[in-house]
């Protein structure tokens, strides 16, 4: 349950391999195939790099996209501090753009001895948009099941419901946990509270708010996503975020000695989005330095 705690805690500010509180910086991606994915300047409409640094620690995120300029591949390759954040995200389209699956690499899931995890995802064609996924884990010969339930109301996504179980191990797929959003006037996510459900009832994991610059835009185009939801199915970026995110404050009354914050100085370029970002997290003043290349 601490896993999924840290990882929506920055994941609208980071892309991050899950498990980790301390993680590469910015919204990452990047592979093989499509366009995109290396060169570029710090002017430009389309990210395609970030590079971050901590101390004498080197993290590079490329971005990679189809003919269409849909996202289709992220990579982090590197080290923030002593921590490998080594994090691939394979993401696999039909025809007419619509997520059918992705796949997660990295080195965190390697020493669980995992190779990869395979989301199944499952879209409505007829209201446009993303309603569950479905990932398998094999560990010690048995096969683990993780499903996500998402919930909208007026149009928007308002939470997530996960179900955990195993058929091989005769657990039933129960409700473990639920995730809502809420949104500020200009269509970012304000706000995310976790909660656990494992009692029946639910007992709040954490909440973090997030405050943006309603006058700059987020490092990734919306675009290169088929709807907003995409970005909550493949959990990268600031979730259908507009504009680009200043500060995120993370907040458990269960783990109270892991709050933390973390706050942005950016510069931005001629397209008004983040060209440069000094992100000071507290408590520790940890300080990570990022230029984000685009096309």
């Amino acid at each position: 349950m601490k896993r999924r705690i840290f990882y929506f805690a920055i994941a609208l500010l980071f892309v991050l391999p899950a498990c980790q509180k301390e993680v590469d910086f910015a919204n990452s991606s990047g592979g093989s195939g499509g366009s995109g994915g290396s060169g570029g300047g710090t002017n430009g409409d389309l990210l395609v790099k970030t590079v971050t640094t901590r101390g004498s620690s080197t993290s590079t995120t490329t971005y990679t996209y189809d003919s269409k300029k849909h996202l289709v591949n992220y990579k982090v390759v590197g080290m923030d501090g002593t921590s490998d954040v080594g994090n691939e995200f394979r993401i696999y389209r039909d025809a007419a753009g619509v997520i059918t699956k992705f796949t997660q690499i990295s080195p965190t899931l390697a020493a669980s001895g995992i190779d990869s995890v395979e989301n199944r995802v499952l879209y409505d064609a007829a209201q446009g948009r993303y309603t569950a996924w479905v990932g398998d884990m094999s560990i010690a010969g048995f096969t683990l099941t993780d499903s996500m339930v998402n919930i909208y109301s007026g149009g928007k996504l308002v939470e997530m419901d996960t179900y955990q179980g195993s058929v091989a191990l005769g657990m039933p797929m129960d409700l473990t946990q639920k995730t809502k959003y809420t949104y500020d006037a200009g269509g970012n996510v304000a706000k995310l509270e976790q909660y656990d459900m494992s009692s029946g009832t639910e007992d709040l994991l954490a909440t973090i708010t997030y405050t943006y610059n309603t006058g700059k835009k987020a490092a990734l185009r919306n675009d290169v996503f088929l709807n907003t939801s995409e970005q909550f199915v493949v959990q990268i970026g600031y979730f259908g975020a507009i504009n680009d995110v200043t500060k995120v404050e993370f907040d458990s009354p269960v783990f109270p000695s892991q709050n933390f914050s973390i706050t942005n100085v950016t510069s931005y370029n001629s397209s008004n989005r983040p060209s440069t970002v000094q992100a000071t997290q507290n408590p520790g003043a940890i300080v990570r330095n990022a230029t984000n290349s685009y096309q």
